[in-house]
């Protein structure tokens, strides 16, 4: 099949013929993976496992320039808390790295 490439608004596309799109049992909507080789533009369908993304797929959709931020989620409210390492240290969201007179910071798990 023959067809031109068009430009749609900021982008460039190409139109297929239903026939080419049932031929690889696509359907309008559907994702695909398209890529470069040797010159040759090639577009297959996106591969998912188990009707999941794949790990690939979901790495190279985060942003280049993103970092994780840290969000606080106010004070413990039931046994959140957790015990910390052997120097009685608790990582809790606010009074972290604190003792209390047991040696443990506040919102430690009992022993």
């Amino acid at each position: 099949m023959l067809t031109k490439i068009q430009k749609w608004g900021n982008s460039q596309g190409l139109r297929l013929a239903k026939s080419l799109i049932e031929d690889a049992h696509l359907r309008v909507g559907d994702q695909v993976d398209v890529a470069v080789r040797e010159g040759v533009i090639l577009v297959a369908p996106a591969r998912r496992l188990r009707g999941r993304h794949s790990l690939e797929d979901l790495v190279a959709r985060i942003p280049r320039h993103y970092r994780p931020g840290e969000v606080v989620w106010g004070r413990p409210a039931g046994k959140e808390g957790c015990r910390g390492p052997s120097n009685g240290l608790v990582l809790t969201p606010q009074g972290a790295g604190q003792r209390n007179h047991s040696g443990r910071g506040p919102g430690a798990l009992p022993h």
